[in-house]
């Protein structure tokens, strides 16, 4: 975190705790004013996990592979080393939750060592018109 960001929390901390304290704000709309304010901090994630994925031509990728893709799939795809395993799957679930890919259960083989457990990647359908 920036030396920016962790001044402003800090200062965001103490204002809205004398607040509370003064009996300007209850808890619950303390509670409400910090979501409020941590959302917008961090809005910029969203956007930024899209761009990514768009430079990385992940959206391509799982539209060409035609089904759900597994992580390791994806991984393989993508051409990157392998022990980046753990960031791409971080990035994907920052874009499932953003609504730009859906998560769906796939049937494996018996025998798979699969560590993702069955579930694979596919385009959200607004997302289509992103797409190169």
């Amino acid at each position: 975190m920036s030396n920016y960001l962790i001044r402003y929390r800090e200062i965001l901390r103490i204002n809205l705790e004398m607040a509370l304290l003064n009996g300007e704000l209850s808890k619950d709309q303390l509670l409400d004013s910090q979501a409020h304010i941590w959302n917008h901090i961090y809005s910029y994630i969203n956007s930024m996990s899209l761009k990514c994925a768009v430079e990385l031509k992940i959206p391509d990728i799982i539209n060409r592979h035609g089904s759900p893709m597994l992580l390791s799939e994806l991984v393989k795809a993508l051409g990157i080393n392998k022990e980046r395993t753990p960031f791409v799957y971080r990035l994907m679930r920052i874009l499932i939750y953003s609504g730009f890919f859906l998560k769906q259960s796939v049937s494996t083989t018996p025998g798979d060592n699969d560590e993702e457990g069955g579930e694979g990647y596919l385009l959200a359908p607004y997302l289509l018109w992103i797409l190169q």
